[in-house]
Formats: structure tokens, sequence, C-alpha cells
């Protein structure tokens, strides 16, 4: 569901809260058609002819426009009610959830989210908690076992 300036709703995936983001990644034709029309109005202004300097400014608009966009898109994409942020989730899942950490910490503290509606963060049982330390603590005794058959080769064993 669209509105006319490119933002979308949807729900974020940590606390499941509605939310807005932007979703336009890059310029789309219409944009790269304005940065053409300022590169000629500027080569115009400096040279008052019509010269093909226009296409140094056309590229400088253009990266410009493309480094805004980029920068508002990644700076949307965070939730602004839990910190939650999916492009940094999928590249590194520890670093995302110490800034949740570190977000709900300032949030408990701050008076900007006192009457602001109160999250609804998953949970989990201790039995569930401590089956899961169970499962990482197996699997890291059998990689440390696997490390320490040194000497054979993977293609014989396939």
């Amino acid at each position: 569901m669209k509105n006319n300036k490119n933002r979308v709703h949807c729900f974020c995936a940590f606390c499941k809260k509605q939310r807005k983001y932007y979703s336009q990644k890059s310029l789309n034709p219409f944009e790269i058609f304005i940065c053409l029309l300022l590169g000629f109005g500027t080569a115009y202004l400096i040279k008052q002819e019509f010269d093909f300097q226009f296409i140094l400014f056309f590229f400088v608009y253009l990266v410009l426009a493309e480094v805004f966009v980029l920068i508002r898109w990644r700076m949307h994409l965070v939730c602004p009610h839990c910190g939650f942020d999916p492009a940094l989730y999928m590249k590194n899942n520890e670093l995302a959830a110490e800034k949740v950490k570190g977000f709900l910490e300032r949030r408990i503290g701050s008076a900007d989210f006192i009457l602001k509606d109160p999250l609804h963060l998953p949970r989990m049982e201790k039995k569930k908690v401590d089956q899961i330390r169970e499962l990482t603590k197996q699997a890291e005794n059998l990689r440390v076992q696997k490390l320490d058959k040194s000497g054979q080769l993977l293609s014989k064993q396939v």
C-alpha cells in the first residue's frame, strides 16, 4: 500500500509494530531527467550559452541525488519503535541485537517514550532458552572435535 511519497506501510520484524519506510533505493527516470535539466541550467548560468560542460554538472547532480536517496532509504529502514535494523541483521545479527538492546536501554531512560504504546517484544520460556543454550554448546563441541581431526582429506571422505 503506497502513497505518493514512496513510503510503504509495513510491520517491524522484531516488535511487530506498524511503521513506514521509503521503498525507493535509487533514482527513477523522472529524477534523472531533473538532474539533466539542472546540469543544463547550471552550465547555461556559468557560460551564458549551451556548452558540453553540462555533462559534468549532470553527473555531479546525479551522484548527489543518488547518495541522498540511498541515505534516506537507509535511515528510514531502522524501526523507530525498537531500533531493529534489518539490513544490519542480514550482515551481522549479533551487532544488530546489541543495537536493539542499546536502543531499548535508552528508551527506558528517555522522556520521549513515556506516553508511547508499550512494546510487545518476543519472549521465550526458560525451557526454550535452556534448550537453545544446550544445542549451541553441543554444536560448539562438535565443531571443536572436527577441528581436531587434522590430516584428513575431505575429498576422500565424500
